[in-house]
């Protein structure tokens, strides 16, 4: 099987604060100095630049001083430097991966820009806001707030800016597999570079178009559009970005165009800018000239070439690089008929994989518990506002009944009780609010619990196997396969997970059954992981299906919904409720 993993190229915080740029020459010591003799406003230019000189090497530094920023301006009552922290703030806590946390610094800089009318500074947060969004697996908002930059961008006629969102937007749409909407921004992009004689790096759109074209089947468009980027990332020095342009081209000419001569050369220079521009393009390099020599049944060489991928990937200390060394490395020892150093290498794969699992699982409840706890602290907060907006009121009612007759006194308590009514029916409304929460979380580790379950019962099985004699192996092989088998359909898991789904979306199981009564159970499992907002892989790994059976039965799900393939799947399914 051949697995390409392509970089993608998305631009979503370059440029977006421009006023934070700050000369090399500067260092920050000298900045520190220069602080401490300034006062007021004129410590704001200062802050900014320290903000910024510590951003790409300690978070923590960076922080402190956009902290005292955001305090000098709020204690001056200038908003433009207020939403300018907490817009900062929130590129912060992007970097660090707290995406709730970002999300709420960055809503928070919008509202003020809107107070203000800082349009220039507002379309570029709500750039940044979808990168939040986009990296949190938010593509629906990350969508809608991109279209709110771009309607900024095209009032101004700031063309750089709309290729910047054009871009991003490509990169969205390809993330949800959409290749067409994607290629219609890149091409967008690419027509206002041309009429407005705009000073870009094309090649990553050409690049991304290449992609979108091969994913169409369109072979020699794609390849037209690589040379396209190559000649971009040569004119403008863009060297890093070469390697992995090769591997593309390689790849188009071993298992699309069948030339063997051809994608040899773009994987040996490939391997070779790679070792002195981007060290780290070195495992799918090698990986993908494993492919090209399993391909032609040499498996030495293809054996030799994953092992110098697994060297680049622990020199990298790149897990997933490693897990997938191991498994082309198990495959290919396979075809040999070597099975003790194809299980041995299977074995190993299977440990990475488990790690990996338990890694994106710890990442996935640290990141629900934070959003859960986040969420429940506003929910406080509301109830707090409300209880003591309430005193306030029962304390003027007093103040006023001592003034008033007996007959506004009664009228008073009346009023006081009506109040009263709705503290406690808010009141209601928070907790359910909260109890929501609570139910979201729990349906999300139930999935989590079944691929780990599964996971382990596999290396279990895995360990068994080092015990037996290898003339036996053939059949406990088989043995294990219909063990596995029998594993995925575990349809107690799924009936448990139905019955948490289902309190969480009462009626989505009914409602899609009406759109389409022969739906498959196949069918509903998935629509029910995509209102969940799982992306292609996860779903994947719930249903123990390859990503590209994964996209097959999405674009099969499409057609049974009545859906074009042009309709964004993913945006109907949350919209049923």
């Amino acid at each position: 099987m051949q697995i390409i993993k392509f970089k993608f190229v998305l631009i979503f915080l370059s440029m977006l604060f421009s006023c934070l740029a700050v000369s090399a020459s500067l260092q920050a010591d000298s900045l520190k100095m220069v602080l401490q003799q300034k006062k007021g406003v004129d410590k704001f230019g200062i802050l900014e630049q320290l903000s910024d000189y510590y951003i790409n090497n300690n978070l923590d530094s960076s922080l402190y001083f956009l902290l005292q920023m955001k305090q000098l301006a709020e204690k001056t009552g200038n908003k433009k430097y207020e939403a300018l922290s907490c817009s900062s703030v929130g590129l912060n806590h992007f970097y660090r991966g707290n995406y709730f946390e970002a999300e709420d610094c960055e809503k928070q800089a919008i509202e003020l820009q809107k107070q203000i009318g800082d349009t220039i500074n507002l379309a570029d947060s709500y750039n940044l806001l979808a990168g939040i969004y986009g990296e949190s697996g938010q593509y629906s908002k990350s969508t809608k707030v991109l279209f709110e930059a771009i309607k900024i961008y095209e009032k101004q006629s700031d063309f750089t800016g709309l290729v910047k969102a054009y871009n991003n937007l490509g990169y969205l749409y390809m993330k949800l597999d959409n290749y067409t909407k994607a290629k219609e921004y890149y091409e967008k992009a690419l027509l206002i570079i041309s009429e407005n004689n705009i000073k870009y790096n094309k090649g990553f759109l050409y690049s991304n178009l290449g992609i979108c074209y091969k994913e169409f089947g369109e072979n020699k468009t794609a390849l037209t559009n690589y040379r396209l980027a190559l000649q971009q990332y040569k004119q403008n020095s863009t060297l890093n970005a070469i390697p992995i342009l090769y591997q593309s081209l390689g790849n188009l000419f071993a298992f699309r165009f069948n030339k063997p001569d051809s994608a040899f050369y773009y994987f040996n220079h490939g391997i070779k800018l790679a070792k002195k521009y981007d060290p780290n393009s070195l495992i799918e390099l090698y990986l993908s000239l494993g492919e090209f020599y399993g391909k032609q049944k040499n498996f030495e060489k293809s054996i030799d070439a994953y092992r110098k991928s697994l060297t680049a990937a622990q020199s990298s200390e790149d897990l997933e690089g490693q897990m997938q060394a191991n498994i082309h490395l198990s495959e290919a020892y396979k075809e040999l008929h070597n099975f003790s150093k194809a299980l041995a290498y299977f074995e190993t794969y299977s440990a990475f994989k488990d790690s990996i699992d338990a890694r994106e699982t710890e990442t996935a409840i640290a990141r629900l518990t934070e959003k859960y706890e986040n969420d429940k602290n506003k929910l406080l907060v509301k109830q707090l506002t409300i209880q003591k907006k309430h005193r306030s009121v029962v304390m003027a009612a007093l103040l006023i009944g001592i003034i008033l007759s007996f007959m506004a006194i009664a009228f008073m308590l009346y009023g006081l009780i009506q109040r009263k009514k709705r503290t406690r029916l808010e009141k209601s409304i928070l907790e359910k609010e909260l109890q929501f929460k609570n139910k979201e979380l729990a349906s999300h580790a139930l999935i989590m619990m079944q691929k780990n379950r599964m996971l382990q019962s596999l290396y279990n099985s895995i360990d068994e196997a080092i015990s037996e004699k290898a003339e036996a192996l053939p059949q406990f092989l088989n043995s294990l396969k219909r063990e596995l088998k029998s594993s995925f359909k575990t349809e107690s898991d799924w009936e448990l997970f139905k019955l948490y789904f289902e309190q969480v979306n009462k009626s989505f199981f009914k409602k899609l059954k009406e759109i389409n009564p022969n739906l498959t159970q196949n069918d509903i499992r998935l629509a029910a992981l995509i209102k969940l907002r799982f992306n292609i892989k996860e779903a994947a790994s719930v249903l123990t299906l390859s990503p590209n059976s994964i996209k097959g039965a999405r674009s099969r799900l499409r057609s049974k919904l009545g859906l074009n393939s042009s309709d964004d799947l993913s945006r109907f399914i949350e919209a049923i409720e």
